[in-house]
């Protein structure tokens, strides 16, 4: 249970938000890492269809601001998840 709670506690520093959020095109995904690591970013529809990956690579340690373009989607309540290290966390992300 310690490890769980460790690795809640270290994904959950690493987002710091999505803005605009409701957004119309473009949006920007922020987060931090602690140390060098293997990253995906990615967007899912209301059903769980992976709909876009903004980042999938292996990113130093510091602070991102990722500008996203969504305008491809219709307008719908979206899931972006971030996922470190194997460990996942979302935030829901409005597009009108």
């Amino acid at each position: 249970m310690t490890n769980l709670r460790v690795a809640r506690k270290v994904i959950l520093s690493y987002w710091n938000r999505i803005a605009p959020n409701p957004f119309t095109s473009l949006t920007t995904l922020s987060f931090s890492l602690e140390k060098q690591d293997h990253v995906i970013l990615k967007v899912s529809d209301c059903q769980g269809n992976e709909v876009a990956r903004p980042v999938n690579k292996i990113m130093s340690t510091g602070h991102y601001d990722n500008e996203w373009n969504g305008s491809f989607l219709p307008a719908g309540i979206y899931t972006c998840i971030l996922s470190v290290d194997g460990v996942m966390k979302d935030k829901k992300m409005v597009h009108i």
